[in-house]
């Protein structure tokens, strides 16, 4: 006894692979939105190159260290506690105005960088300060692993993430030191 066998199918004449239409001409690039902010920088101030980043960060906290020098020196009684907090006020107050103002930390001015709000092109600002804020946060709460970001710079202003986040570029506002001048 045979089983019945299913009908034949024909197969669909389809082809393998739908035809390949011939390739269009590339795109002209859009054009920036007007809307967008460019990145604006001081007429003739270049962005700080790593070096003179660095540098500024190491004249920062060496200046730091200096004005907070006198803290360590004072007498651990209840008078000298209240010295020692009024220093430390007038100095972190001293830095807060110095950036907010002029862009400035200590070791910027020594170094010759400042920063510019990259919405307006004018020194300091409250972004420049909410830079100074979210560093030390993040650099506190990775126990100062943090830190490591800011000598990631990117190109074409030499930005790390928190210049980048917070809308700030560092320039540089005198040529850096060649050593003395001929006479």
């Amino acid at each position: 006894m045979s089983l019945p066998q299913p009908p034949a199918v024909a197969a669909p004449a389809v082809a393998p692979f739908p035809p390949v239409a011939a390739p269009a001409a590339p795109a002209a690039p859009a054009a920036p939105a007007a809307s967008a902010a460019p990145a604006l920088l001081p007429p003739g101030l270049p962005a700080a190159s790593f070096e003179r980043r660095a540098l500024t960060r190491l004249a920062t906290v060496a200046a730091t260290l200096v004005l907070l020098a006198p803290v360590g020196m004072i007498k651990a009684d209840s008078a000298g506690q209240w010295v020692a907090f009024v220093w430390l006020f007038v100095v972190g107050a001293g830095q807060m105005v110095l950036m907010i103002v002029r862009g400035y930390e200590i070791g910027s001015w020594v170094t010759g960088v400042t920063q510019v709000t990259m919405s307006t092109g004018k020194p300091g600002g409250v972004a420049v300060f909410l830079k100074f804020l979210l560093q030390n946060v993040v650099s506190s709460a990775t126990c100062g692993l943090g830190g490591i970001v800011t000598l990631i710079l990117r190109p074409p202003l030499n930005q790390n993430w928190f210049d980048r986040v917070a809308g700030v570029v560092v320039v540089e506002t005198r040529p850096p030191w060649v050593g003395p001048s001929p006479r």
